[in-house]
């Protein structure tokens, strides 16, 4: 079975108060989110943002699994009982969301917020790695995407 995953990252303008790009600065950090979709045991994932600053507290994630942080890298125990579960259906799904820390580049850029931030996924199984993913945070709305 080849293995598929699906990694989809978003992130938001500088301020977005009331659904509409604004370009303020987030003084409580800006947002970002990952959704990811496989059809493979993983029984653990590395969100690792170069260059970035999650703030911890602000993180959450859909499945059961403790998470901790290194530097500019997230790591979570994925419940693989549950991701069996899933397997046996088609597929799992994990949701990830978290702010930057009010001092991260992100929070005070006006122009791109957290649009376009690199982010490396990685999947693990054990210690051997099972899947990598490059990717990067896009938006709703982009710069000169308003509507008018």
């Amino acid at each position: 079975m080849t293995k598929i995953c699906i990694v989809s990252a978003s992130g938001a303008l500088g301020g977005n108060k009331g659904g509409t790009a604004g370009g303020l600065p987030q003084p409580g950090g800006a947002k970002a989110s990952l959704s990811v979709i496989c059809n493979f045991l993983s029984s653990s994932v590395q969100i690792r943002v170069p260059s970035h600053t999650i703030a911890m507290k602000t993180f959450v994630h859909g499945l059961p699994g403790k998470c901790t942080q290194s530097g500019d890298t997230v790591s979570c125990k994925l419940d693989v009982p549950l991701l069996k579960v899933g397997l046996d259906n088609g597929g799992w799904q994990d949701t990830f969301a978290w702010k930057f820390t009010p001092g991260d580049s992100t929070s005070h850029n006006t122009v791109d917020g957290s649009c376009h931030v690199p982010m490396v996924v990685t999947l693990t199984n054990g210690k051997s790695v099972a899947y990598t993913k490059k990717t990067q945070t896009v938006c709703e709305y982009a710069l000169g995407d308003a509507l008018r």
